[in-house]
Order: structure tokens, then sequence, then C-alpha cells
């Protein structure tokens, strides 16, 4: 009898991962499973972005000496807790050793099943984010509301990240306001460089074209490092090319372009190729202007691990909150990511097809936002979500969606963290991507009517909110 270390398909570290540091000489176990490759019709990018980034990070720890009971897809057509059974009869295993799940489902599932198999269990704390759960709860229970900007200052006081003496580097805590510039016209955008194809490439295309063919999304564009090495070198070249100009243009859109000068670091962070520490010191060495330079490491030790925090502390019934009554079902364009019916949607999902990612306003304002506009159920928004972005999972998307995006938990006024809905008319849509070909269309477009007409219907919840208050006085004046 013996011990082993499950590895989660999430927690592909080495350098932070708790359960190896903790028990450097016990063998591995890594799964591929077809009923958790189903839980969701998962966008086939990230399918193969992640079945790839596994086998690739079970060569990694093979030549490092690691013994790995890897079982792939093609062997076992079993769940992953029935093959997690034969691997551990097979070896004569009792006692397992993970590092607690990113997600709460995962791991609850974890220690019902090893408790009812009389199999041993250990759980090393989870070593993948800044900010400790109970840190969280601690810094939470102090406070009146949970805001993020709060946060974001304890978290940049407690790390001591971007301060001299004992305040913010240049005297202001955040440069958000310099954050939103559009881009300009004939703006030339850096050129992204591509991975090379992984060995295993060719025989996980092959995997999913047999047990995944009808699952959204294509998978010809290779687009995503799958190794350390390559996620190391995505950084690199962001750091280098894009970073300087990142602040100013943040928040831009442009049609028929993707990355624009984002780094497109989340699905690589959120497997753990890479983690927030090495990414936020090499961001602190760079010679880039502080608005730049601030605003991503907001995006890292802010919001990044205050979603995590809130998803662990707010109770497990967040996820079924609808304040405004939602229960709109979604359209078929949306889960075949086409013939939407406004210029920003489709654009936008036509490119989340080729490559199942977004940038976080084109989520959040285009997307998120027309969803809410058109009274969707908040719990199909988040199916949704999960199922077509290649960075998606349960700790990330129940706070981004239902608490900031929907607006399902009813804000900060009721227990929540967004103080307002994230909605627009088509104004600003146009200032920031030029959606439509003037800005008249824009203002006689179908989404200006939504808008208005989302403000009416919800007026009995929405009005007294102090940032809604000017657009009340204005629906007003239009009856």
């Amino acid at each position: 009898m013996g011990r082993a270390i499950v590895i989660w398909g999430s927690q592909l570290s080495i350098d932070y991962h708790s359960a190896l540091q903790a028990d450097a000489d016990a063998p591995l176990i890594m799964i591929e499973s077809r009923s958790v490759s189903r839980k969701y019709k998962y966008h086939k990018q990230k399918l193969a972005f992640v079945l790839t980034a596994m086998r690739e990070y079970a060569d990694e720890l093979r030549s490092s000496g690691r013994d790995v009971h890897y079982s792939t897809m093609d062997e076992s057509d079993e769940s992953w807790f029935a093959t997690l059974k034969m691997i551990c009869d097979k070896h004569g295993y009792d006692e397992l050793m993970v590092m607690r799940h990113n997600d709460r489902t995962p791991q609850q599932k974890m220690e019902a099943w090893c408790q009812t198999n009389n199999i041993g269990l250990v759980i090393t704390p989870n070593s993948l984010f800044l900010t400790s759960t109970s840190e969280f709860n601690e810094w939470a229970e102090s406070q009146k509301r949970l805001q993020l900007e709060q946060f974001y200052r304890w978290q940049r006081e407690r790390l001591d990240i971007l301060m001299v003496g004992g305040k913010p580097t240049g005297g202001k805590w955040n440069y958000d306001a310099e954050n939103r510039k559009p881009l300009p016209k004939d703006h030339k955008l850096p050129e992204i460089s591509k991975p090379a194809a992984s060995k295993h490439r060719k025989d996980v295309l092959q995997l999913i074209d047999t047990h995944f063919h009808d699952h959204p999304g294509e998978v010809d564009e290779l687009w995503l490092p799958t190794s350390r090495v390559q996620a190391r070198a995505w950084l690199a070249e962001f750091l280098e090319q894009r970073f300087a100009q990142f602040g100013d243009y943040e928040d831009a859109m442009r049609s028929g372009e993707t990355f624009l000068y984002h780094s497109a670091l989340s699905a690589v962070m959120n497997v753990g190729l890479l983690h927030a520490e090495e990414i936020v010191q090499a961001a602190l060495k760079a010679d880039v202007p502080l608005p730049a330079k601030e605003g991503f490491v907001r995006q890292i030790i802010g919001w990044r691990e205050f979603m995590f925090g809130l998803y662990h502390y707010m109770p497990e019934d967040w996820k079924d909150s609808n304040f405004l009554q939602q229960h709109g079902q979604l359209p078929n364009w949306w889960w075949q990511l086409k013939d939407a019916p406004e210029p920003p949607l489709l654009d936008v999902l036509l490119r989340l097809n080729t490559y199942g990612y977004s940038h976080h306003i084109e989520r959040l304002m285009v997307l998120g936002n027309y969803m809410l506009l058109a009274d969707y159920s908040p719990q199909q928004v988040y199916d949704w979500f999960m199922t077509m972005y290649v960075d998606a999972y349960e700790w990330v998307m129940v706070p981004n969606i239902i608490g900031m995006s929907q607006f399902a938990d009813g804000g900060i006024d009721n227990g929540g963290f967004a103080t307002k809905p994230y909605i627009s008319g088509s104004n600003y849509l146009q200032k920031m991507g030029r959606w439509w070909p003037s800005t008249q269309a824009a203002k006689d477009s179908q989404w200006t009517e939504m808008y208005w007409q989302f403000l009416a219907r919800h007026e009995d919840k929405l009005k007294s909110n102090f940032r809604l208050r000017p657009l009340y006085t204005m629906l007003s004046k239009r009856r």
C-alpha cells in the first residue's frame, strides 16, 4: 500500500504546486476523462489546449524523474473517478494527496469519493494564488462592503507592490481614467507570434474529432502556449512588444482584431503554467509607463485575486441569483457563434469561434452587455461562458458573470460587489470600437432601443442606484 499525488488538469504548476513540494517522491496520477470533458460542451480550442498542456506537463514531470500514471481518453472510456479507482487498485494506493482544487465542486466530489472508498486523503493548501482564502476572508470580514478598489489597495500594501514609503508609486492608487483610449483610425497593431505545435497536437486533434466533433468552435488556429517554456516566451513577448501601450488601449476594440495590446495570459494562468507571482515580478521590472504597469498589475493582484476570494467567500447558492428576474433563453445563434443581429456581436462571435477567447471589454461591454439588456437567464449566460471560453472555470465565472456582468446578485446594495449594472447603449461601443458606419447609425441601432427599454423595464429595482440616477432623468425626458 502507498500514497500517490493526484494532479488536476487546472493545476499544471511545478514550482508552485504545494503537493509536489510536500512529497518529492510519491508517484503522480493524471487522468483524461470524457465525462469531465463533456460537463459542458466545451469549445474545441479549450479541449485542445488543456489536453495538450496536460500531456506536456506529464512529459516535464517524467523528465525530472517523477513517476507518472497518465491515463488518456483512448485508454479508457470510464469516468474520471472510475479510472482513479482502477489506478489505485492496480498499484495499491490507499492514500491520495491533492492540492486543494481551485473550484469547490471537484474538491467536494474528491473528498466524498475518498470517504466512500476508504482511501485516505491529504489536502495541501492551494498555492496558485497570491491570497489564500483565509486571508481574503479575514479582509472581507473587516469590510462593510466588498469593494474591488479597497481590496486592491489592501493588496498593494500587503504585498508591497508599487509602493514607496507607504504610499502608492506616482501618488495615485490607479490610473484607470487613463486606460480608456480608443485606437486611432489608422493605428498599426503589433504582430503576435504563435507557438510551435506540440508533439501531442496531432493525437489530441484526432481525439477531439473522434469524441467531440459536435462541440462548438474551430481548432485550426494554434495560438495558445501549452508548455511552461512556451508560456514564458509568450509573457516575454507581451512585455517587450505590447506592454508599453497596454495602458492606453486596455479598453479599446477593433473589428477583426482579438488581441490588440492584451497579454492573453488568462488561460495559461488558469491552468497553472504561469503563476501570478512570476508575472507580476516580470511586469514590475519592465521599462514601461506607470499607467500601463499599474493597470496590468491591478488585473493580476486586484481583479483576479478578488474573483477567487469572492468565489470562496460567498455562499454556494450565489450562482442561482436572479435579482432582476430574467428568464430569457439564449437563441441558437449564440451557441452556433454566427448570425448575430448586431455588428459588434457578429464580429466578436466569429472571432470567438476561431480562438475561444475575447479580451475583457468585449466580454463585458459587448457580449455581457447585450445579454443583460436582452433579459437572458443569468444561469444560461453563465453556462454559455463556461462553454465557450478557454480560460473559463467555476471560480472565475461565478463572480464574473453572476456578480459583475449580469448583475444577478443585485450589486453592492444587496450583498454583492458591483456598484451598477455594466450596461451601455451604442454610444460607448461606437467610441471604443467604431462598430457602425457612423455615429448616427449607432444611435439608430437596435442596441440603443434595447438599452432604454431595459432601463424602463427594470426601473422599480434600478432607479434607486445612485450611479443610474442621471440615466433615469434622461429616460423621463424621452417619455
